[in-house]
């Protein structure tokens, strides 16, 4: 399944079988996880710019720091997405001016509703009916 998280004793098996030279494909074989999750795995190793026997000298706590959900990667999306986020918020109309628009799109259909229910009643019933002269 691509996308999907490894464990750290799965990841230590990563880095010792790409210190082997197997590909990403073989490494998943091996590992039993989706090419493009050891993929996303590599890249991330290329992206701390340390060499896989750099990253097996690591220990627990360092090695986990580098894959938490706080890691460097992750904060700088979060930067950029909060960048557009407050972006969007801007341009969002304030909550009593959406309210007051939908207040009135309300009022427009129950009037026309009204209307045509009524003009349905005086067609059925013919009311209001004509008097009829009296000769």
């Amino acid at each position: 399944m691509a996308g999907q998280r490894i464990d750290m004793m799965e990841i230590r098996a990563l880095i010792r079988l790409k210190q082997k030279n197997l590909s990403n494909r073989k490494a998943a074989q091996a590992l039993g996880v989706d090419r493009k999750t050891v993929d996303a795995y590599i890249s991330r190793f290329k992206a701390l710019d340390l060499s896989y026997e750099e990253l097996s000298t690591l220990d627990e706590k360092d090695l986990l720091e580098l894959f938490t959900v706080e890691s460097q990667t992750e904060k700088e999306r979060y930067e950029e997405l909060a960048v557009e986020f407050e972006k969007l918020k801007r341009s969002l109309l304030p909550l009593d001016v959406l309210f007051s628009i939908c207040m009135k799109n309300t009022l427009v259909k129950t009037l026309r509703v009204t209307a045509i229910r009524n003009s349905a009643c005086i067609f059925a019933t013919g009311w209001p009916k004509q008097s009829r002269a009296v000769n």
